[in-house]
């Protein structure tokens, strides 16, 4: 599957592997993270594509109004998945994982440009 993601001014296009999650879990997975942020000021990451072997997340962190968006690829081990949720067990305890020349997608943005984005939401 084809996504773009769209908050505030930032703009990327990624591709979801469909074997673990559908596009409905994915997007269930996005407004739970986006819930927490905007609502609760708490981390959160939001999935992407989630495979066997593990998962490339965004991991966004909040500090007063600003919401830090950092792309991360998490080896499976280090997760625990359930139908929509998807958490980090220890993020300490992983390296980004950087093969052939990936670029990080990184970038920062604002608590309602992140309401915003759960606005628009749809399955």
């Amino acid at each position: 599957m084809l996504g773009t993601i769209l908050i505030g001014n930032f703009s990327e296009t990624f591709r979801s592997d469909s074997t673990e999650w559908n596009r409905s879990q994915y997007i269930e997975n996005w407004k739970s993270a986006a819930k927490k942020i905007a609502t609760q000021s708490m981390p959160a990451a939001f999935c992407t594509s989630l495979e066997k072997n593990g998962a490339t997340l965004w991991v966004a962190n909040t500090k007063d109004n600003e919401v830090s968006i950092r792309q991360e690829i998490v080896p499976r081990r280090l997760l625990s998945v359930d139908q929509e949720r998807i958490n980090i067990k220890n993020s300490k305890n992983y390296e980004y994982e950087n093969e052939d020349n990936f670029q990080v997608s990184e970038w920062k943005t604002d608590v309602k440009s992140i309401f915003e984005f759960l606005s628009k939401l749809k399955d």
